[in-house]
């Protein structure tokens, strides 16, 4: 853990959000604090962890935790990135679909077989 107080590590990471998101609001401040270690098959070699604090980022349904605030940071803004793109994508789907003649198609066909295609291309088969 960093050598800052508690309340100076939650005051920087409120202004990094704040920054980041400038119309969220705190809804939750939890501060765990664990100090142990694991064995088992399950976990690998023994592991064992003092002081970490775990960070965890929520905006609206995404959520993210990490050991370093930056770094969830970066995956939450990530993934709100790709999911920014969706509208974008179906409008672009929608389009080809609507090319797709109302008779003599099942678009649903039309889409299963798309899916196959990018299936076996992601495999690489």
């Amino acid at each position: 853990m960093s050598d800052e107080s508690v309340p100076q590590m939650l005051h920087n990471a409120l202004a990094l959000l704040n920054r980041e998101f400038p119309a969220a609001k705190l809804v939750e401040v939890r501060l765990e604090f664990r100090s142990g270690e694991r064995h088992g098959e399950r976990y690998g070699l023994a592991s064992n962890w003092t002081n970490e604090p775990i960070w965890t980022l929520q905006v609206n349904n995404d959520r993210e935790s990490h050991y370093v605030l930056s770094e969830a940071l970066a995956v939450l803004r990530a993934k709100l990135a790709r999911k920014a793109q969706v509208p974008g994508f179906a409008d672009r789907v929608a389009t080809i679909l609507r090319e797709i003649p109302d008779e003599g198609f099942e678009r649903n066909d039309v889409l299963m077989a798309a899916q196959v295609m990018l299936e076996k291309e992601r495999s690489g088969r």
